[in-house]
């Protein structure tokens, strides 16, 4: 072979090389491409999977849930295997396909382990075959040492759920592929609300058997609290009884009426804060029936202790707060009670009615009437704890409503618990949140329950400013449907200068942290409007007479500071609307005009926009946040 031969012939073997080493490049591509595309396909099971889960944890299915985060769990496996492969491993170093490959393998993993941890908790949840029974009260006792049980499987929930936010906000933004941006985008909107609720649900577990009296007996004040006549919290308080706790196990005290508790000299007992001076015309902390003017509950709750301190020779370890709402919900779980003493049976159906007007024109004696809601509520507790539903999970769940809406409020003297109640946002507070902010609170003056028939009607409209803040304008409405003649009990007159049906309320009305009032209502003729503050909040408090079949107005103008924030390139506006408990409802309108040169790209459920206005309306019995995002056109 000549040297000219031998050349060609190494040429055409390098050619062959060449063409071979391309096939196998070709096909170990092709190959990848198959295997990230079945991961993919895995990953998109899991998440449908877990969105079903979510669901179901929603509502208290466990089961299901369990299912849904098995199946979840599987598809996460094998996506963990097609992304483990060697060749899959080897494309990672590959620029470009290979960031996508990477970070999707880490969010797989990741994810996994939260499946993994949480079907260990949901496991621990469900207990035996017959689904969440270790959480279901017997004989009449909670069970604390299975609640504490939930405490390390509950941890390892959320420490799992830590992890993968921190490994979805570590990976790396650049040159990711589509579908695997979008869906890190998806793990970080969800994943950090679901590790910081993880972890609350463990917190809860290692002191809530503490608060039911595990190691110890645990005394409380259970106040009865009736919204027909208004207060900051809810409802006037006309009786309170001491109950407690051992080991899970509820014990009854007997109902006092509040008029027969001792007071003491207002100058010896100091506010639980100096905002509470607001309220010393009412007779400031030495007045039983007034200590919850307050919307902050844990505020109005110490002040009940400290008083019962004060006056009683053993202090009490606590607050249970309870309305008529919450016996609708117990009673909707037992069935009908009968309470004694009264000879009446009562359901979900008319309990609230029977407690909250008809017993005042049922019963002459005062003690009988003011301690009717209070013995209600101990028999419809009573009840609960000795036949509870079969499902301790739907148990849970209605009570967590209950607590949310404020119509059952708990607050621990112990300030590790009392911080984990608020941490929750079970606590009751005069909230603090990002955004705007809105809190209406009625304060009856009547002296009767004439509150039975009050209405609501509220409308927000508010405009974005250019430097974060927001100009907002609210009317509020309040109708006063009580008849004019009647049992003077519910009634009235029972104050100097109303007629029968008339409702004399002191209006607070409150903005964001970051708010300036910069006008409010006049009131009624001999009293004064004041402008003051309260937890940091400025407020407004005015006077106003409704009376009987009549309603009154009243608006305020205000600026908020730090309204909306930017974040990703789209302006968020959030609006938190805080409900006062009310025997009727709170219809609330809020108009948003939105900046010229945006579009809408997230709005609240049941919001519509028409002519550069958004509006949303609800029918409220409870808090409401609404959050808007918007994109300025030309980002």
């Amino acid at each position: 072979m000549t040297s000219t031969e031998g050349a060609e012939s190494r040429r055409t073997l390098a050619r062959r090389a060449a063409l071979g080493a391309g096939l196998l490049v070709g096909v170990w591509v092709v190959a990848t491409a198959v295997v990230v595309a079945l991961a993919w396909g895995r990953i998109d099971v899991a998440e449908r999977e877990l969105a079903e889960a979510r669901a179901h944890l929603a509502s208290a299915d466990l089961r299901a849930a369990r299912d849904a985060i098995g199946s979840a769990d599987a598809a996460l496996a094998g996506a963990s295997r097609w992304l483990g492969l060697p060749t899959t491993r080897l494309a990672v170093a590959v620029p470009g396909i290979g960031t996508s490959i990477g970070v999707s393998r880490d969010l797989a993993t990741a994810v996994r382990d939260v499946t993994t941890t949480a079907a260990g908790a949901l496991d621990a949840l469900l207990g035996d075959d017959d689904g969440a029974s270790s959480l279901r009260p017997r004989d009449g006792r909670i069970p604390v040492a299975a609640i504490a049980e939930l405490e390390p499987p509950l941890d390892r929930a959320a420490d799992a759920l830590a992890h993968a936010v921190t490994v979805a906000r570590e990976a790396p933004t650049g040159g990711l592929a589509r579908p695997v941006a979008d869906a890190r985008d998806r793990l970080l909107r969800v994943l950090p609300d679901a590790a910081v609720q993880a972890r609350n649900a463990a917190r809860i577990a290692e002191h809530l058997p503490i608060f039911l009296g595990a190691g110890g007996s645990r005394r409380y004040l259970l106040a009865a609290a009736n919204p027909a006549e208004q207060r900051g919290t809810g409802g006037y308080i006309g009786a309170v009884a001491v109950v407690t706790f051992t080991d899970g196990e509820f014990e009854p005290g007997d109902f006092t009426p509040t008029y027969d508790l001792p007071p003491v000299d207002p100058d010896e007992l100091p506010p639980p804060t100096p905002d509470q001076e607001r309220y010393t015309p009412f007779g400031g902390t030495a007045f039983w029936q007034n200590l919850n003017l307050t919307p902050d509950a844990p505020t109005a709750a110490e002040g009940f202790e400290r008083l019962w301190a004060a006056t009683h020779d053993e202090p009490v370890d606590g607050t249970i707060i309870v309305d008529p709402f919450a016996l609708e919900t117990l009673l909707d779980l037992t069935g009908p009670v009968t309470v004694p003493g009264i000879d009446e049976t009562l359901d979900a159906q008319n309990v609230v009615s029977f407690v909250s007007n008809e017993a005042y024109a049922r019963f002459d004696e005062q003690d009988v009437r003011q301690q009717v809601l209070g013995s209600a509520a101990a028999v419809a507790l009573r009840s609960l704890l000795s036949d509870p539903p079969e499902d301790a999970l739907v148990l849970a769940r209605d009570l967590g409503q209950l607590l949310a809406d404020r119509h059952l409020i708990v607050h621990a003297a112990d300030p590790d618990i009392q911080a984990v109640f608020e941490d929750v946002g079970i606590a009751g507070r005069l909230l603090d949140p990002v955004g705007d902010f809105i809190a209406v609170i009625l304060n009856s003056a009547t002296g009767s329950k004439v509150d039975f028939w009050a209405r609501r009607n509220l409308t927000y409209d508010v405009r974005l400013l250019e430097d974060g803040g927001a100009e907002g304008h609210l009317e509020v409405t309040i109708t006063n449907d009580a008849p004019p003649h009647g049992v003077p009990r519910v009634v009235g007159p029972n104050a100097p200068g109303l007629e029968a049906g008339d409702n004399l309320l002191f209006v607070s009305t409150y903005c964001a942290t970051s708010c300036s009032i910069e006008g409010g209502p006049a009131s009624v003729s001999g009293r004064d409007s004041r402008l003051s503050a309260e937890l940091g909040h400025p407020v407004w408090g005015s006077w106003h007479l409704i009376p009987s079949r009549d309603e009154t107005t009243v608006s305020y103008r205000w600026r908020t500071d730090e309204a909306w924030r930017v974040e990703e390139g789209l302006i968020r506006y959030r609006l938190t609307y805080q409900h006062q408990p009310m025997v009727r409802g709170t219809n609330v309108t809020v108009r948003l005009a939105l900046p010229e040169s945006s579009s809408v790209v997230e709005l609240p459920r049941n919001a519509t926009v028409a002519d550069g206005v958004l509006t949303w309306q609800g029918f409220q019995r409870g808090d409401a946040v609404l959050e808007v995002a918007l994109r300025p056109d030309g980002s």
